[in-house]
């Protein structure tokens, strides 16, 4: 680990005047064009909760940590909670595939959305702007998306049906009643 306090990195990108997007774009470009030159690319999402006691943090709230939650217990923290799309990539000598995170969304509460006069996005809709955007950056590439639970909606189902190079892959009820798409309209 570098010399110096914690704080000091998190400084790097937020007083930076160059966009996080192109960055993340040109890390994407580099893990597919080195890990994954042709085929499927293999997709994963999650959030994760970073805590920040400050009275001046922007973006923070009162999350729930499902790390540190059990079934009977809810573990609160203070900070914030980012939606993070990851790539996987299988290196030589790991039996495990890596995933490399390419693209994040900081998820703010609907309180802190509602004051500043914005339109408030689940988690859900953060990632279907990730997805957009990955999308966008390799048009000639198909996906394959896995995701857990939380990420595992209606409305996310419905956004991988518009786009026939993405394919998801999410948990399912072992007693689920499957039928025939539904008619088109």
């Amino acid at each position: 680990m570098a010399d110096g306090h914690l704080c000091s990195y998190h400084r790097v990108l937020s007083r930076s005047r160059r966009s996080s997007l192109n960055l993340a774009r040109i890390l994407a470009q580099h893990v597919v064009g080195r890990f994954l030159p042709r085929g499927t690319i293999a997709l994963c999402s999650d959030d994760t909760v970073t805590q920040y006691p400050g009275k001046e943090v922007y973006g923070k709230g009162r999350q729930c940590d499902g790390v540190r939650s059990t079934h009977s217990y809810i573990a609160w923290r203070w900070g914030h909670k980012w939606v993070v799309l990851a790539i996987l990539v299988q290196l030589r000598g790991r039996s495990r595939a890596l995933a490399l995170p390419v693209l994040c969304a900081l998820d703010r509460l609907p309180e802190a959305n509602k004051k500043r006069g914005h339109r408030h996005k689940t988690p859900c809709d953060l990632m279907r702007q990730l997805l957009c955007v990955l999308l966008r950056w390799f048009p000639q590439r198909k996906y394959l998306f896995s995701v857990d639970g939380g990420y595992g909606t209606h409305a996310l189902a419905r956004f991988v049906s518009r786009h026939p190079r993405l394919t998801l892959v999410g948990k399912f009820y072992k007693d689920a009643n499957l039928y025939g798409p539904p008619p088109q309209r």
